[in-house]
Formats: C-alpha cells, structure tokens, sequence
C-alpha cells in the first residue's frame, strides 16, 4: 500500500481537526470565554472535540452496514469524490458546521445538567470549582449582588454596585472591573450608600494594575429596596 503524499496528508490532518476548531470556536463565541492554555492543550482540546464530532457519523455508518444498508463500496466512492454533489456537501455542512455546534452545545448542556451536578455532589474528590483558573474567575462567578471597595495601589479606595450590568475581566491578565454605579464611602464609618441622584453615576472602569485588593458585602435590605425601587430607570 503507498503512503499517502504529503499534500493529501496534510488535508487528512486539516479536515480531522477542523471540526474540532470549529466546536472550540463555537464555545468561546456563545458562553466560554477562552482559557489562558498552551498551544499543546488547546490542540488537545480541539482532537478531543474532534472525536466527539466524528463518533456520531461513524456510529450511524455501522449502524447502517450492519443493516446492509450502506455497503463498503458506497463508502469507497463518497471518499473518492464520485458521490453525487448534493451529497458531498450535505455531508460537508453537516461535519463542519452541524456536529460541531452539537458538540459546543451539548458540553454548555452537561456542564449545567443536573446529573453532572449529582456526580459532583456525590464525590469526594470531583469538585466544580477545579475548572476555575484564578480566584479572581470564582470570586464573580455567581449571580448575586455586590457591594465592592476597591482599595487602589495609591491608597485611594473607590465603591460600588456590583449588579447584572456590571463586569470583571476572566484570567490573569484581564482583571480589570467595571461596576454599574458609584457609590460614596463614608469618611467616619467607612459606610457605603448610594450617591444622591444628582451626582448618580452610570458605571466606573478601574484598570486592573491600579487594583490591590477588594472587599465583596452582601447588599443590605435597604440597598436591596433601593436598587429594586431604581430598577425600572436601569432596565
């Protein structure tokens, strides 16, 4: 048997992993935001989405020469290009485009089912935190409101509304933050409360380098009502 040449293994090697691109690429646009991996694992990543992509079609060509409905000579001509063009391509959009974006979808799936919850919960070891790259990531990975003090690297101290609107940079070199309002420190409790109308900001960004470290508080009741009583302005 001749090995195939270096063109036509170069095409084997593309039209593999490029299904696996395309699901990794899906993922980011949608709900992912992209890790801060090596080359080496996201290649990996990507060979790993790959075979999730290839399992299925594979999968149904056994299935179907196993009910003698696709035989090996049918085979033989699609990979030869002697299908019909409708054919070629239906296969060509379904691979490329179709199976990758049910892969991309199907992990958004798992990763919040409830069975993948269970797992996680009856294991000792399993932990879904252990996906978390930084502290940072996990500090704002939950849906609750904030309130922020941020004390800057000059000794200053800045405060804030940490709410749906809000925002804060995912690894380790977008740690920036942006919150939705800012808020006034008091000089003699060091209280926080919302500024008067007048003086009522529409957010504040703070360079992650300027950062030294921040407070997370729960929002009171009063802040609550206040920011529920504000929310038809906000929306």
């Amino acid at each position: 048997m001749t090995p195939p040449a270096t063109g036509t293994a170069l095409l084997i090697l593309i039209a593999f992993v490029l299904p696996g691109f395309v699901a990794v690429l899906l993922k980011e646009r949608l709900y992912e935001v992209r890790g801060e991996e090596s080359t080496f694992d996201r290649l990996l990543t990507t060979v790993y989405y790959s075979l999730l992509v290839y399992l299925l079609p594979a999968l149904a060509v056994g299935l179907l020469s196993a009910f003698d409905a696709l035989e090996r000579a049918d085979l033989t001509r699609f990979f030869q290009g002697q299908s019909p063009l409708w054919l070629i391509g239906l296969v060509a959009i379904g691979v490329l485009l179709v199976l990758p974006a049910c892969a991309a979808l199907g992990a958004w799936w798992w990763m919040n089912s409830d069975p993948r919850a269970w797992i996680y919960e009856k294991s000792d070891r399993l932990k879904a935190e252990h996906r978390t790259q930084t502290s940072w990531d996990f500090a704002f990975d939950h849906e609750q409101d904030l309130l922020l003090v941020v004390e800057l690297k000059d000794g200053g101290r800045v405060a804030g509304y940490y709410g749906r609107r809000s925002h804060s940079g995912y690894g380790t070199k977008t740690r920036d933050l942006f919150l939705e309002e800012r808020w006034d420190i008091s000089h003699d409790d060091g209280s926080v409360k919302p500024p008067p109308p007048e003086r009522r900001s529409v957010g504040i960004w703070i360079d992650a380098a300027d950062i030294r470290l921040i407070d997370h508080y729960a929002m009171s009741d009063e802040h609550q009502r206040d920011i529920e009583e504000r929310s038809p302005e906000r929306s």
